[in-house]
């Protein structure tokens, strides 16, 4: 993912119904279009970037306006990509968020609001969190696991599940 950004990470990987890989992470956009994006690539089997997804192979999006991570991916049956991570609004912490793509690569505008959701962890005293890890599981479920944080100490273990 070199050219989806100034500095860019691949965070999890998977492998779709024609074994070609999706990986996702996040690109740092400072300069261009500001702060980190969620950046999902997609290669095809012999390594080349798919040029029938997103731009050249890759796709890049904002969740909350000061940055948004992507840490793990995961391809539902009808080979939507879902993506688990972490997205920062312009003012309060970090919050755990999870994005859903359709095949060509482009934000599944379905899902959540405008193709992602954010987890409100408030009613448990936690006031944000990280999604480290997604699946999805045999009945179409979306599952996010992560942390949740409280104010700038330590959160617990924190789980969110989404139906598709």
């Amino acid at each position: 993912m070199g050219s989806a950004g100034h500095t860019s990470l691949i965070m999890g990987l998977a492998i779709d119904a024609s074994n070609r890989i999706v990986a996702a992470g996040y690109a740092d956009l400072t300069g261009t279009t500001g702060g980190t994006h969620v950046a999902v690539a997609r290669y095809n089997s012999d390594g080349s970037a798919d040029s029938g997804f997103g731009t050249n192979g890759y796709s890049t999006f904002a969740m909350l306006p000061n940055g948004s991570d992507g840490w793990s991916v995961a391809l539902q049956a009808d080979g939507k990509i879902v993506v688990g991570g972490f997205s920062t609004p312009s003012s309060g912490p970090t919050q755990m968020a999870v994005a859903r793509l359709i095949t060509t690569g482009a934000p599944d505008g379905n899902f959540g609001t405008g193709s992602y959701a954010i987890v409100n962890f408030s009613p448990f005293a936690d006031t944000g969190g990280y999604g480290y890890a997604v699946l999805v599981q045999p009945d179409g479920k979306i599952v996010v696991a992560g942390t949740a944080t409280a104010g700038t100490g330590a959160g617990g273990v924190a789980l969110a599940r989404y139906w598709p």
